[in-house]
């Protein structure tokens, strides 16, 4: 069964701001950076248990071609995003909005 994901609005401005960045580096990248993150959110929400705890109820979905993952929890009925966070960034950060 799939799960309804929802993404928080500081995460929605993560991915924007990723997407504009890349973008700049090479036109048209931010939108396979966009295209990556709609798939692997779509992985979560078929099988939102096959990725690993990593911080509590939190788990990680690692991005494959670029240096993101996604943090995430499940619900009874919902799996929220909380960050799109690069991984050379200070987990602390996106630990921050676990609270």
């Amino acid at each position: 069964m799939t799960l309804r994901v929802s993404l928080r609005p500081q995460t929605r401005a993560e991915v924007r701001k990723a997407r504009a960045w890349y973008d700049k580096q090479v036109p048209g990248l931010g939108q396979d950076f966009a295209r990556a993150v709609d798939g692997a959110v779509a992985a979560i929400a078929e099988r939102p248990k096959a990725f690993p705890k990593v911080y509590g109820e939190f788990r990680q979905c690692v991005m494959r071609r670029f240096p993101y993952s996604i943090f995430f929890r499940i619900t009874s009925s919902v799996v929220i995003v909380i960050a799109v966070h690069h991984q050379s960034r200070d987990p602390a950060s996106w630990q921050q909005r676990a609270v």
